[in-house]
């Protein structure tokens, strides 16, 4: 491989060193940025644009954002990315991001976007035949990035389902060239993949009857499911003059395919790229396979002319004319709804820039018609996930506190979704340095477009670490609230593993709900169940409850002596309660942060809570990140209600 793409990051000998912090992930990241060419890539990067526009009907855009370089000659070529869906869609956010990049490298512009209903497009996931509108949201984003880059061809890149929809798209032209990886060559094998994932999870039986497939995250009512069995690519011929198959490195999933498609001969090429199974780990362990998708640009690249009708000039120009804010109505049948009196049915969601060359990136949801007095909403990222948080949980709550009243801000920190950061070593971190210095840099940008604001910040799972960090180390009286959705730690050591700390707390939550199972008991007698793992579970609890006790006498003489210990959440819950701010949570009934809350501050929580100082509320049958139907729009019910009933009760 010897493309400017590819050269330009890579160190003299073509070596690929990897730059990902280890302590992310056992296995490292191999991102070909060598200490010597690593100044030079970087420049090459910074200069890359990527826009963000809104495109589509009214009531139905969607979002996408344009990548081209600015100092490279364009090509005569475009290309379009389609995402895969639901948890797929979230772990290979930020790999999607970085193909659009080495396109954009290579001279040729790219488009990612959101389908219609997903992400931070319009559109809400309502019963019916959702495969029809995804269909046709390629099918308009194809034409979309030709009109607005001149381009003379196209190309359209489908990653797993997303390159079976597209294959199965009825272009209204024959497209250039079609690259599809680890694409599903029948619908019914996608259905069967989803099926087993949702079988990892707990089900509601009721949700087995309604015939829909809740996995990931995501919902898949029984007409899309029918329409996806429809589906049988090796029955049909590719709508595209030139095809590039990539296979997976851990499962193959398209020799068939492949075998089908033969008669294309030499307009049909098949490799295998390595890095896909790593790239579809969760967000905060996700590598992005670098490697791979710089050979992917540089197939196309090979493939394209640098003929261009338009330049990056004029290419910017006509992103920058597209629409930046997006107005939709909220059907009386879309999911949340709540009792409480909407202020508007209308709301409107537009781009939000922070931080320092406002290279952070946000999005914020306002009701269209009127003007709000009241408190600003900061939502703050769930793990390292983008602004959407698992499950599209942040855009559904923020349209609905939109309806009633709120301006509500979802963000992504620095190094997370598409806020930029300087050193990109430090993307995908859960649990940054000096958070509270970021988000203050969002609550001053807001406050620059609304002066006298007041605040709520608010999270899930790092989010509500970050939302009490900065409520505890915050100076301004404007802060109102701290909201925290399923914390899983109030203090944070870079050396601690977040997953073996709320691993114990878990663990002790399943033991005692078997208890008082009988089945349970069954294999207990049978000996089915590991006696000794048990007895840890046990003692690990003990160990737990006795450092509580030493903490808390610890803390009653560091009180004494006027030295408290920072770690002390006895101590601090009281310190952030006089400080005039509010303090609530939002737990899954059977998530480890409500005894982490009552174990780490077994003293204060307790009395807190007793007195109405500390709000806490429950959600039945719900996972850590509600990625249930039922559960997820019970917690957006409860949060609505709640903000409502504090700070709009006209």
């Amino acid at each position: 491989m010897t493309s400017d793409v590819q050269t330009s990051i890579r160190n003299q000998s073509g070596e690929a060193i990897s730059r990902e912090p280890e302590s992310s992930s056992k296995k490292v990241e191999q991102n070909s940025f060598a200490e010597d060419t690593r100044q030079f890539a970087e420049k090459r990067f910074k200069k890359i644009k990527r826009l963000p526009f809104y495109f589509g009907e009214n009531e139905r855009a969607m979002l996408g954002w344009l990548h081209f370089d600015e100092r490279v000659k364009q090509s005569d070529t475009c290309v379009l990315i389609c995402p895969p869906l639901g948890l797929e869609y979230m772990n290979t956010y930020r790999s999607l991001r970085y193909l659009a990049d080495y396109f954009a490298l290579a001279g040729i512009p790219a488009l990612r976007f959101d389908y219609y209903g997903t992400g931070d497009s319009s559109g809400f996931n309502i019963e019916g035949n959702r495969l029809v509108d995804w269909t046709e949201a390629i099918i308009q984003s194809k034409d979309k990035v030709k009109s607005l880059t001149g381009a003379k061809k196209v190309a359209v890149f489908g990653l797993g389902i997303g390159g079976t929809i597209a294959a199965s798209a009825p272009f209204n032209e024959i497209i250039d060239y079609l690259i599809l990886w680890g694409t599903p060559d029948r619908g019914k094998r996608f259905v069967r993949e989803i099926k087993a994932l949702q079988m990892t999870s707990a089900i509601d039986s009721s949700d087995l009857e309604s015939g829909r497939i809740e996995a990931g995250g995501m919902i898949y009512w029984p007409e899309t499911i029918d329409a996806f069995g429809q589906i049988n690519l090796q029955q049909s011929k590719p709508h595209a003059d030139r095809v590039l198959l990539l296979e997976r490195d851990d499962v193959p999933v398209m020799k068939k395919l492949a075998s089908s498609w033969a008669s294309m001969e030499d307009k049909l090429e098949v490799k295998v790229l390595d890095g896909f199974s790593d790239m579809l780990q969760n967000a905060h362990l996700s590598l992005v396979p670098h490697s791979a998708l710089q050979e992917i640009a540089s197939w196309l690249k090979a493939k394209s002319n640098l003929k261009v009708e338009l330049t990056s000039h004029q290419i910017e120009a006509m992103v920058r004319d597209q629409v930046s804010k997006q107005v939709f109505s909220i059907p009386n049948n879309a999911p949340s709804n709540i009792d409480a009196s909407p202020v508007t049915t209308t709301i409107s969601e537009r781009f939000f820039r922070f931080g320092k060359n406002d290279k952070g990136f946000g999005i914020v949801a306002s009701p269209e018609e009127t003007s709000s007095d009241l408190p600003k909403i900061v939502l703050l990222n769930s793990g390292a996930t983008h602004r959407v948080a698992p499950g599209r949980l942040y855009v559904l709550l923020s349209r609905q506190l939109a309806k009633c009243g709120f301006d509500v801000f979802r963000v992504d920190l620095p190094g997370l979704g598409d806020s930029q950061i300087n050193d990109r070593d430090l993307e995908r971190i859960e649990y940054p340095d000096e958070p509270s210095e970021k988000i203050e840099s969002i609550i001053k940008a807001i406050e620059k477009q609304y002066p006298g604001s007041q605040f709520i910040v608010m999270g899930l799972c790092s989010g509500a670490y970050h939302s009490f960090k900065y409520g505890m180390e915050t100076t301004r009286s404007n802060i109102l609230e701290s909201v925290l959705i399923n914390p899983l730690v109030f203090y944070w050591d870079k050396r601690a593993s977040v997953d073996s700390f709320a691993r114990n707390f878990s663990d002790w939550n399943d033991f005692k709900l078997a208890l008082t199972n009988i089945r349970s008991w069954k294999r207990f007698l049978k000996f089915e169940i590991n006696i000794f793992a048990k007895i840890k579970i046990v003692l690990i609890r003990m160990c737990v409850k006795l450092e509580s006790l030493m903490r808390r006498m610890i803390g009653q003489a560091s009180e004494a002596s006027d030295c408290g210990n920072t770690g002390d959440l006895n101590k601090d819950l009281n310190a952030f309660i006089n400080k005039g701010i509010k303090l609530s949570f939002f737990f899954s009934r059977e998530d480890p942060g409500y005894d982490l809350l009552t174990t780490s501050a077994n003293i204060t929580a307790p009395k807190l809570i007793k007195a109405k100082k500390i709000d806490v509320s429950f959600v039945e049958k719900a996972d850590h990140t509600f990625s249930k139907f039922k559960p997820k729009h019970k917690v957006i019910e409860l949060i609505v209600k709640h903000l409502v009933e504090r700070y709009n009760r006209k």
